[in-house]
């Protein structure tokens, strides 16, 4: 048997780390099966000649109602990747989320946003920038991040909370997975240079793995005790809590942020854990009210799936894997023609408007 190139190996390894889940990958398989049990009532008449497709989220009217999930290093799958979903975003109308762990640091990507967005009236609605955080185990360095995104016009944070220790991810470890030096801290190196707790620049000429970097970097003690502290340091901005299931979990995190973020972290956290859109039906038929807005993470791939989320009391969804398929070997082309075959949802293209559709039966 021949052995594979480094090239190959490379590849299959950056497939594994975007495309894979933890454990035997039974999460991730149900966040797109979940979907298709549940069907659909659309409802008629409804005088749909200029649908609004906008949704209030993060305080703000987005025009509409799906962003672009938080995906760590870009550049492995396209090597402006960043750049690539900041640019298309802010032309699309659809609202990004940067993580933390991006290849470009922060200030670039919002440049490049805010230079794409279209000129129209000031009441007009926008799409959003958001950047995704993780409390560090040197805090210092989240509000540092926090600090910059406010200072360069983003418009909110997603804390992501689901990932305290990182989910047995078998692919990454087979494939001995690390992301290159030049990208993994490109987005705080000012931070972790003057970090006297964490790491110094010299840590990374280690070549530490992604698995173990982002496990030596979040604090895992970080708690409900300790949202007053993160509100304090939004400077103002909204945030939303991501990788929440739980009914009692989602009332508890609405006393401190403004919306919920429905996630399972893509199938690769917990193993065995129930799906987004999954929750989200609980929630419906538990017929509790929240004063918040529900987003729904993981196993959106067609328009179908945001009409589903939204019929069932979603306010948006966040899609992640299915735009990074796009751009992963087709770069800007490859996500143009995603976005024109398989996921028919921008503006003109609507059938529906938010309030002519429900979804029933009893699927799970």
């Amino acid at each position: 048997m021949s052995k594979l190139s480094s090239s190959q190996r490379t590849i299959s390894g950056v497939k594994d780390y975007y495309f894979g889940g933890a454990g035997s990958q039974e999460t991730l398989r149900k966040n797109i099966r979940a979907f298709e049990k549940i069907t659909m009532v659309p409802r008629v008449l409804n005088h749909l000649e200029a649908p609004d497709l906008s949704v209030e989220v993060f305080g703000k009217r987005a025009p509409l109602p799906i962003f672009i999930a938080p995906m760590a290093y870009l550049s492995l799958l396209e090597l402006e990747g960043e750049a690539i979903f900041a640019r298309r975003a802010a032309k699309s109308g659809v609202s990004f989320v940067l993580s933390t762990r991006s290849a470009l640091p922060l200030e670039e990507v919002a440049s490049i946003f805010h230079a794409n967005l279209p000129t129209t009236q000031a009441s007009a609605p926008r799409p959003l920038l958001l950047l995704q955080v993780y409390v560090m185990k040197d805090r210092a360095i989240t509000y540092s991040l926090m600090n910059r995104a406010v200072e360069n016009g983003f418009d909110g944070f997603v804390l992501t909370v689901d990932s305290p220790v990182i989910g047995l991810r078998r692919g990454d470890r087979s494939n001995h997975f690390e992301v290159p030096l030049k990208w993994q801290n490109a987005n705080f190196i000012q931070e972790l240079s003057t970090s006297a707790k964490v790491f110094t620049p010299s840590d990374f000429g280690r070549g530490v793995s992604g698995t173990n970097y982002e496990a030596l970097v979040q604090d895992p003690t970080f708690s409900w005790d300790d949202l007053g502290e993160f509100s304090s340091m939004a400077g103002g901005l909204p945030f939303a809590m991501k990788g929440v299931l739980d009914p009692r979990d989602v009332a508890r995190a609405l006393t401190h942020c403004d919306d919920v973020i429905l996630s399972n972290h893509g199938g690769r956290q917990l193993d065995g854990s129930i799906t987004a859109i999954q929750a989200l039906y609980r929630i419906s038929k538990g017929g509790t009210k929240f004063q918040g807005n529900l987003i729904v993470d993981g196993g959106v791939d067609s328009g179908a799936d945001v009409l589903r989320s939204l019929g069932l009391g979603g306010a948006s969804v966040m899609v992640g894997r299915y735009f990074a398929r796009g751009i992963f070997g087709g770069g800007d082309a490859g996500l143009n023609q995603r976005e024109r075959n398989r996921f028919p949802y921008g503006r003109g293209q609507a059938t529906y408007s938010h309030n002519t559709l429900k979804c029933s039966n009893e699927p799970f």
